[in-house]
């Protein structure tokens, strides 16, 4: 069990209230120290994540072997620049970036909206950071697709697909926010309706229809198809049934269904539509990774319902914070037996190594 790691976590988050409280009068200057903090402590891992081999064995392709080019311009680029200030040890200063834009795209709209409290509980809670900790890259791109719903909001198209243009240069999977144009702006979708789908997802999700579908399809997609051919040919999906993390993500649907009169209609279809379709299969790898931005839109909108829930004791506004509390749980029992599926156990830090500390 790994409680000096759960320390660590919670450690930083304390932190990051702290931060919050103090500069409660100059938000624009805790958002910048709040992100600081959080590439510091994560930015600077060791070894940390999943996916943290396979990013130093790319920056070492493209600026020791020179032999590696089949990847994004912009974080080939980046790559470049990191090894040309600091050398071979240059992917720290990489990740160091990567985490520092991440979390302040998220905590500028979380200020714009006045939220910014509830979003840092749940830029933790919601697994956010242990994501971003492992798929460096997409969360960048996650990060800067919700900061540009406001953009979506006010009509501003232009800058909307410059935006999802200029990501394609970091993860191609930006492209997928053009989809962004297809959800209705002012009509709702009929609350029966959406309770009807409701059984009819988790039927599909039960017979895993999603994961039967990708392995016909997955080698006609553009660029990542043979990336993760084989890896779902050889998927068997381990972490599907009923248990207690898939009923809660229904009832949290089935609250933000309720509750989507308190944000946006842009905003509650976005998010409904989109965590209906993460729910199809949470449990395999290649959709949870296409879907999951839309999970994490939660940093925002649960924060704005319980914001814009008037009456201070309501009980809609009570279950949001409940919400955020179980979420707290279940971070806090990931942490500990190493059960979050992005590698977030034991966690390592560049500084804590280079004086004989090992967290467990």
């Amino acid at each position: 069990m790994y409680y000096s790691t759960l320390c660590f976590y919670i450690t930083i988050y304390i932190l990051c209230i702290l931060i919050n409280l103090l500069l409660k009068s100059n938000k624009k200057l805790s958002v910048f120290y709040l992100s600081l903090l959080l590439a510091i402590a994560f930015g600077l891992r060791d070894y940390v994540g999943n996916d943290y081999e396979q990013y130093v064995n790319i920056y070492n392709h493209i600026n020791i072997f020179n032999d590696y080019d089949k990847i994004e311009l912009g974080y080939f680029y980046l790559n470049k620049l990191s090894y040309y200030i600091f050398g071979e040890q240059g992917y720290y200063f990489l990740f160091f970036i990567c985490s520092f834009l991440t979390y302040y795209f998220i905590f500028s709209i979380a200020y714009e909206n006045n939220i910014l409290t509830t979003s840092i509980s749940l830029v933790f809670f919601s697994g956010f950071v242990f994501f971003s900790n492992n798929a460096i890259r997409q969360a960048l791109v996650i990060s800067i697709f919700i900061y540009n719903l406001k953009n979506l909001e006010k009509n501003h198209y232009k800058y909307l697909i410059i935006t999802i243009l200029s990501s394609t240069l970091i993860h191609f999977s930006a492209l997928l926010f053009l989809v962004l144009f297809l959800f209705p702006k002012k009509k709702k979708i009929p609350t029966i309706f959406l309770c009807i789908l409701i059984p009819f997802i988790f039927t599909m999700y039960q017979l895993d229809i999603v994961n039967l579908i990708i392995k016909k399809i997955i080698i006609y997609i553009p660029k990542y198809g043979e990336l993760y051919y084989n890896r779902v040919i050889e998927f068997e999906s381990k972490e599907k049934g009923s248990g207690l993390v898939i009923i809660f993500y229904y009832i949290l649907l089935i609250y933000l269904i309720f509750n989507r009169s308190k944000i946006k209609t842009q905003y509650s279809n976005i998010f409904i539509i989109g965590y209906i379709l993460f729910l199809l299969a949470p449990q395999v790898e290649m959709w949870e990774r296409i879907m999951i931005p839309f999970y994490y839109t939660n940093i925002l909108f649960i924060p704005l319902i319980i914001k814009n829930t008037k009456k201070k004791y309501s009980p809609n506004k009570m279950l949001g914070y409940v919400f955020i509390i179980l979420l707290s749980f279940l971070f806090i029992y990931q942490t500990i037996e190493n059960k979050n599926k992005n590698g977030i156990s034991p966690f390592n830090h560049l500084f804590l190594k280079q004086i004989g500390i090992v967290l467990k």
